[in-house]
Parts: structure tokens; sequence; C-alpha cells
């Protein structure tokens, strides 16, 4: 199983006022090969279901993930994100009855608003020796992130909906250090949750003073701020 993608979304042609689940899954390998996998998903309910073989460059499109899809498209998003270890059966319920109660106060927000969750394949990432690489979250398993298109008037509830979310994904994994997606980053996290807690940061100043000692190489994310 390569990846698979999740989330929480209306759709109002479906049920207006509560959010839908949709996820779908990508395995590099015979269709009957992933039934195997698949058999425990197949066997709840759905209100659609459909399966596809495509070729890897069509992969994206086939997923709704490509950059014309509904999910991938600009706008003034509000959200924030988490790296887990493990879904959390509780918190998950929590987050999704949170998004149905916010849309029912602003109902407006509805199209633009996503709870996502993302799996990729951990096999080689876990392989590698931690102490080869600066890479920090090699035990890291769910990637989850809340984004709701957001007009400038609701800015502020949006914010406090993302930052709610974020702490039943945190509350979910009690004891771990937070720790963040370095492309889902939205600003506010700090450096240690994006690049380690450990010896990382300290490894990759010292490589940045060597190499781009004018800081000419940075994002939003910088290891190195101005």
């Amino acid at each position: 199983m390569g990846v698979n993608f999740g989330q929480f979304s209306i759709d109002p042609t479906i049920n207006a006022t509560q959010a839908i689940l949709t996820w779908s899954f990508a395995y590099n390998g015979t269709a009957a090969s992933a039934e195997e996998l698949l058999a425990p998903f197949n066997a709840i309910p759905a209100i659609s279901s459909t399966m596809s073989d495509v070729d890897y460059t069509d992969l994206l499109v086939a997923q709704g993930t490509d950059s014309n899809s509904a999910s991938y498209q600009p706008g003034p998003f509000v959200g924030s994100s988490a790296w887990l270890q493990t879904y959390n059966v509780t918190s998950q319920r929590q987050i999704y009855d949170l998004f149905n109660e916010r849309i029912a106060q602003n109902p407006g927000l509805a199209a633009g608003a996503r709870v996502f969750a993302e799996g990729y394949s951990t096999l080689a990432t876990q392989a590698t020796d931690p102490s080869t690489s600066a890479y920090p979250h090699r035990d890291e398993y769910v990637l989850v992130f809340i984004l709701v298109a957001t007009p400038p008037s609701l800015v502020n509830f949006s914010q406090a909906w993302a930052d709610e979310t974020l702490t039943l994904w945190r509350g979910s994994e009690p004891g771990r250090r937070p720790t963040t997606y370095i492309n889902y980053a939205v600003g506010n996290e700090p450096l240690e949750s994006i690049y380690g807690c450990d010896r990382q940061l300290p490894k990759l100043w010292a490589l940045k003073a060597k190499y781009d000692p004018q800081n000419k190489f940075r994002w939003y994310s910088a290891v190195v701020t101005d």
C-alpha cells in the first residue's frame, strides 16, 4: 500500500449539515492483492465505492489530489496540522462533531472546509538509522490537517476552530512532543516541532552557517530567520 488519503467534508448532494467521510487508497500491484488488504474497509457500509487501475502518471487525478482538484485550489485558508503515530477514535469523533458544529454556526464555510488525513508507506523511512540523518519524523505515521477557506470577517472564527482541532489531535497522544510536517506548517509552530527536538537543529544551524552564511536559501519555515 503506497498511500491512503481521507477527509471530512460537506457534500450537499448527500447531506448539507453532516460531513461525509471519504477515503482513497493507492496500491502498487494487482487489484486482487489490494482487495486482501482492503477487506476490512470494504466491509464498512458506504454511500458509494469505486475502484480502477490507472498508470502512475494518472494517479493524482484518480484520487482527486491533482492541481486542478477542489482540494488543491489556492485561497485564503486558515488551518493547522500535526503528525501522529496512530488514530485515536475518541479524538477523531470529537473532531468530526466539532466540524459539524462549526459548519452549523457558519454554513457559508462548508464548501471550503476540510479535515484531512494522509498515510504514506513508511518502511524505507523506518529502515534508515536516524543517527545518519537530520530528518526527525521517522516514528510519525499519520499526517493530519484542517483547512478552512475563510473570508476576512471570519478569520478569528476559523482560527479558533483550527486551534481547537489541533488541541484535540495533540491531546490524543499525551506525553508526546508536538511535531509538524514542514510543507503543512502554517507559520506559528516552533522550529523544534518541524526540524526536531533533539540534535537536529544545532546540526542544521552549523550547516547553514557553513554553506549559506548570508541565508540566501530560505522559505516560510526557515531554519535561520533574519
